[in-house]
């Protein structure tokens, strides 16, 4: 879960009025960086007019990908913007990263001045989105450099999850267009939503710790058994997702930390695996009873 914590900018803390900003609809440059294996790093520096400041009411938009099993850093330098805000709720010139494309995903916002900490994906694409609004306030800018790293194993069997957590829910939506509204058939597909979110609830990527040494399962890295879409069985797709998450809460949710026989009971391990047949037997049964899958008994262990 990110926290946003509420900043203002130095110019909106100057006018107690209401200041109402206008920001540019339409996208000024779109940049497309591609990291490879062999060149894995890259760099954009904002663009800056004779005066050597960026442009009020400005949109650039920069997507870097980078080569299978890698995530991409981003670090930014010589960064000053309008205000003395921070980061979070920028209210004037600001960065949004997303994780992925932009649109979904924010990992955070930056503003102001002086450094910021660099900014990781979980995947291969990283994108950075820059705007300035019609104020006239403006700066000096920054320069972004791109590195994509290796991906550990466990974020990219996380990774792998989250990918066909993705293309069932797309899948399901999709399906459903044949038998059901457009309103129920969001709702529906929203239910397979909702049981992604009670796995978020077990904080199984944040439980991923080196130098664990009391597991909730094995702890063997092995014993992970990736997910496998087939569009043609939505059926078998899910078994396959509901096994992937059980086993990499085998695999690799550590209980170092932890008091799961009296304050953080919901965090055993047979309370989770029971919470994972649940929402299977649920899905089965009620929710997407559509396509008649079945929650055969004995499916984990």
């Amino acid at each position: 879960m990110k926290l946003f914590l509420p900043l203002f900018s130095f110019a909106a803390a100057q006018d107690q009025t209401e200041d109402i900003r206008i920001w540019k609809a339409d996208v000024d440059e779109r940049i497309f960086k591609t990291l490879t294996v062999d060149a894995l790093t890259d760099s954009w520096t904002l663009p800056t007019d004779a005066s050597g400041k960026y442009e009020p009411n400005k949109y650039y938009r920069v997507t870097v990908n980078g080569p299978d099993g890698h995530k991409i850093r981003a670090e930014f330098s010589k960064f000053a913007l309008e205000g003395g805000g921070f980061s979070g709720g920028c209210t004037n010139d600001k960065v949004d990263i997303f994780d992925g494309t932009d649109g979904n995903n924010l990992i955070t916002t930056y503003c102001g001045k002086g450094a910021r900490a660099a900014v990781k994906s979980t995947g291969t694409t990283l994108t950075v989105v820059f705007k300035s609004n019609e104020n006239g306030i403006v700066n000096t800018g920054f320069d972004v450099a791109f590195t994509a790293e290796p991906l550990p194993e466990e974020d990219g069997h996380w990774n792998s999850i989250l990918t066909q957590y993705e293309s069932l829910y797309n899948k399901i939506y999709e399906q459903l267009g044949a038998t059901r509204t457009e309103n129920k058939r969001l709702r529906l597909a929203n239910q397979f939503t909702r049981t992604m979110g009670k796995f978020y609830d077990f904080g199984l990527k944040e439980r991923t710790i080196s130098g664990c040494t009391n597991f909730a399962g094995t702890g063997v890295s092995g014993d992970f058994v990736a997910p496998t879409f087939d569009e043609t069985d939505i059926c078998a797709s899910l078994d396959s997702f509901f096994f992937a998450v059980t086993s990499y809460h085998d695999a690799y949710a550590c209980l170092d930390g932890l008091d799961v026989w009296a304050k953080q009971k919901q965090l055993r391990p047979i309370r989770i695996k029971n919470v994972i047949r649940k929402q299977r037997r649920r899905l089965y049964n009620q929710k997407l009873s559509d396509f008649s899958c079945v929650a055969t008994e004995g499916f984990f262990n």
